[in-house]
């Protein structure tokens, strides 16, 4: 007996996948279920029927034996529909929602030696992600309801919503949401004063982009503060979503690293966008792994874009200016383009925008905004669910993120631990160099601080600055990360001064517990969230385009696609489903054609 008539279908249709046999349908009803071999010459037919109570089914009569031929060449079966597939799928789904449909033609074909099309697979993924996370359009209509229930039980959560106006005053059309929960707005506080952003595509049905903001820890740890998914990535949206996100920050000067984008640097120069960098609002800064990306794209060379990548890292002038000459000599086009990258009409150069060495301590030594690569080894489903099951998933997933992260903070009070597992392991290391240094002159230049010579053991000197109102060294790593270099240590183990007054107060072992403090709080099921009489609202039905369906999963931030080396087209016949031609080439439709024209 089964449970219900579909029970019985996927049951007779995995039997026949399995012996590599056909049947079609002659009758499917409410209550009867009658199929048949699809050869002619096969008496094969079986008959199910629904229980008294039409609570169960039950297959009555089966007719025959099969005498067909089960012989198969391993490809698609006419009976493996993707309705059928999608059941199959669901766990793996489940655990990993961006599974290609090249991956579950894979798993389909080591279960039953017979390998749907890529199109089945493609539409059985959508059918298991509508099982598991809900149908795309109805989604959106859930949206709304349970963000107002993460507000009311998390007060002080933030979300903004951008829409259209329709014909209904209670129906807006969808163009995009924001939101931050309240927890990682406060944690934010005790954060880095950089922050990182973003945006992928979203490869559901109404497509879209998702825009992601990051901040920093006192461990170098990422914590998703801020989401937005919006319909189209233009000028307007990104106004928007700054806009919102100043808000959501409040009015503390911060370091913003992204990536090369238009969109985003036209923000920086206007003067009532929030973040203004003519009056300190905020300090822009490219991130390096973009800024590869572009050197990649227009130059196409490895070896320069490994150059590129180590001058944007040096932290001294010396090492910054010897790798800009073997730039200009790789590459005059690439040199003239790193010195005007960023830069305003009026300026010469901008390099404080990629360059760690001219940044000014601003970026706290990080150089790239992908920290949103750790952001979705979080939420590793999130591309591919439909948009309530996404932020359900930003939900959740950060939930459990503070979780562990607290009791890791915690630990480290616990143990009288001043700095961070991170800053404590360099202050040691640090430590353990500075044995290694001498000091060759110390100058007093004022009341106030004394300028100090120091030379390393491969006879390299800098400059030490400590007092009242200089602590600085020529190498300039404690200036651009907030922890002292081995050659101020030393100094200061030979005046006598608490080198930890040095470090940045944001790298606190107190700060750290801060950031991970607040807690999140459950909206409940969907039976206890509370009553929503607000607007609804509607997604714009996007119109695909015709051809095979694609995933395109990160932004471009430089024109074009890079090809992968190597690269070649395969054709695969769409009769014989052989790889190597096509099928107006094939010998089987000649065949067929041939065979036709004798009858």
């Amino acid at each position: 007996m089964f449970d219900s008539l579909d029970d019985v279908r996927r049951a007779v249709r995995e039997y026949h996948i399995k012996q590599k046999r056909k049947l079609v349908t002659q009758q499917s009803g409410s209550d009867k279920y009658v199929v048949k071999c699809m050869d002619p010459e096969c008496g094969w037919r079986l008959y199910a029927a629904s229980g008294k109570d039409g609570d169960y089914f039950q297959i009555r009569t089966i007719k025959g034996e099969h005498v067909c031929s089960n012989e198969g060449d391993g490809q698609d079966h006419i009976n493996m529909k993707s309705e059928f597939i999608s059941h199959l799928i669901l766990d793996l789904v489940k655990k990993k929602g961006d599974a290609s449909p090249r991956e579950i033609q894979d798993f389909v074909q080591e279960l039953y030696q017979c390998r749907p099309s890529y199109a089945k697979a493609w539409n059985a993924k959508e059918l298991a992600i509508d099982h598991l996370f809900g149908e795309w359009k109805a989604s959106y209509a859930k949206l709304a309801p349970y963000l107002n229930a993460i507000q009311v039980a998390n007060p002080g959560t933030k979300v903004e919503w951008w829409s259209d106006s329709t014909t209904d005053q209670n129906v807006r059309l969808f163009r995009g949401v924001a939101w931050a929960f309240a927890p990682a707005i406060e944690g934010f506080k005790s954060c880095c004063p950089v922050i990182s952003i973003d945006s992928t595509t979203l490869c559901g049905k109404y497509g879209g982009r998702m825009l992601i903001v990051v901040a920093y820890d006192a461990e170098g740890q990422i914590l998703p503060l801020a989401f937005a998914v919006i319909k189209d990535e233009e000028d307007d949206s990104w106004r928007w979503f700054m806009r919102w996100l100043r808000e959501v920050v409040g009015p503390r000067p911060l370091c913003v690293i992204s990536n090369l984008q238009d969109s985003i640097l036209s923000l920086f120069n206007q003067s009532d966008s929030g973040w203004y960098t003519g009056t300190g609002q905020a300090f822009h800064r490219y991130c390096s792994h973009y800024l590869c990306e572009s050197i990649h794209a227009a130059f196409k060379n490895d070896d320069l874009v490994k150059l590129v990548q180590w001058v944007s890292r040096q932290n001294q002038s010396s090492k910054f200016r010897l790798g800009m000459m073997r730039i200009f000599h790789t590459n005059q086009a690439a040199y003239n383009w790193l010195v005007k990258v960023g830069a305003r009409p009026n300026e010469e150069s901008a390099y404080h925008s990629w360059s760690l060495c001219e940044d000014g301590g601003y970026r706290h030594g990080i150089m790239a905004a992908n920290g949103n690569d750790c952001v979705f080894n979080l939420f590793p489903r999130i591309q591919e669910l439909p948009i309530t099951a996404l932020v359900e998933l930003t939900f959740t997933e950060s939930a459990e993120t503070f979780v562990n992260k607290r009791e890791a903070a915690s630990k480290i009070v616990v143990e009288m631990q001043l700095w961070s597992n991170k800053v404590t392991a360099t202050l040691e290391a640090r430590r353990a160099k500075m044995s290694q240094h001498q000091i060759i002159s110390i100058q007093s230049q004022s009341f106030f601080y004394d300028e100090v010579e120091i030379e390393t053991r491969t006879k390299v000197k800098h400059t030490v600055k400590l007092g009242h109102d200089q602590r600085s060294c020529s190498c300039q790593k404690s200036q651009l990360t907030g922890i002292p270099c081995s050659h101020l240590l030393a100094v200061c183990a030979c005046r006598s001064f608490n080198a930890n007054c040095l470090v940045d107060a944001a790298y606190d072992a107190r700060q750290l517990l801060a950031t991970w403090t607040p807690q999140f709080r459950s909206p409940g099921s969907p039976e206890e969230w509370p009553d929503y009489v607000g607007i609804a609202y509607s997604p714009h039905c996007k119109v695909l385009k015709r051809g095979r369906r694609r995933k395109d999963v990160w932004s471009a931030s430089v024109p074009g696609k890079l090809k992968r080396p190597g690269a070649t087209s395969v054709y695969r016949c769409g009769m014989c489903k052989q790889i190597g031609h096509s099928i107006r080439t094939c010998s089987r439709k000649k065949g067929i054609s041939s065979s036709s024209s004798k009858s």
